[in-house]
């Protein structure tokens, strides 16, 4: 079956440097090239951050708090210690490269015998287009990964491997495997994570710069009230129960597709479930102040 859902879905190399350019803009300092190794501490409250920078040479910043935004493997989290919970399975690996020639009206996702594809439209008029299927037949792609991936797409979702014969692909092809989908508890004394630092769901549905961005305009509330004078557990668990209130049902759904155990009755039930969740979290974004 294939779904068409209203998104965009911009390049990583461009949204990062778009990003990057308007928070430097708005007065950020960006220091780059700088690996974060250890977290300053005072009492049990964390107070900065030390590293090294590209040439060996160290690096120590202070700050009133310090943000995690920095991945499913964050090292923030792994030196605070964060505590992981509602952990879920997912089971597709598989491959993903750019395209072009194709359609660039909608996202299109696809799934069928245990197979699932997208067609995500974005930058320099090509698409993303991923192919995957269970961990356990991973291996299937090994020594011909174009006739695999074509082949994938082709049972997934007919018309779209009829459409990717005819189309010219633009990059090497990029594998991904199964992450498990999981909530941390994003906050302590003098820090906070954001993005999938904090909270991580299968990629098979495509939301997660929506939550990058939903996250980071909870946190960003979260730190004016604290500095502000509100206590920090209170503003701070605002933001996490906000948080996983408006990402609770798009999880739960997103990690029953990702576990491929699904009819095709019961992935429609699925999917119109997550539709629903997704126009709720819309309403809620909306209405932030």
């Amino acid at each position: 079956m294939g779904d068409e859902l209203g998104t965009v879905s911009p390049r990583r190399t461009v949204l990062d440097k778009l990003l990057v350019d308007a928070a430097v803009e708005a007065g950020a300092e960006l220091w780059e090239g700088v690996t974060v190794k250890e977290l300053l501490r005072e009492d049990s409250r964390v107070i900065g951050v030390a590293g090294h920078d590209e040439a060996g040479r160290s690096v120590e910043q202070r700050a009133p708090v310090v943000i995690g935004a920095d991945g499913t493997h964050s090292t923030v989290a792994k030196l605070v210690q964060a505590s992981v919970y509602d952990e879920r399975p997912g089971r597709g690996s598989g491959y993903y490269a750019y395209f072009s020639g194709l359609p660039r009206d909608a996202v299109e996702l696809g799934f069928a015998q245990g197979y699932f594809c997208g067609v995500f439209p974005t930058n320099e008029g090509q698409a993303c287009v991923f192919a995957g299927k269970a961990d356990e037949r991973f291996s299937e792609f090994k020594g011909h990964v174009d006739g695999a991936h074509a082949e994938v797409v082709r049972v997934a979702v007919p018309y779209i491997g009829e459409r990717l014969t005819g189309a010219e692909r633009k990059s090497r092809f990029f594998a991904f495997r199964t992450i498990p989908g999981f909530f941390r508890v994003p906050f302590g004394p003098g820090w906070a994570l954001v993005g999938d630092a904090g909270y991580h769901k299968d990629p098979v549905t495509g939301h997660g710069i929506t939550d990058a961005f939903r996250d980071a305009e909870l946190v960003a509330n979260a730190v004016h009230e604290a500095l502000d004078g509100e206590p920090w557990d209170q503003a701070f668990g605002r933001y996490q129960r906000r948080r996983d209130e408006i990402a609770k049902e798009l999880y739960e759904t997103t990690q029953e597709i990702a576990a491929l155990g699904w009819d095709e009755d019961r992935l429609l039930e699925v999917f119109m479930r997550f539709a629903m969740a997704s126009a709720a979290e819309d309403a809620a974004i909306a209405a932030f102040g």
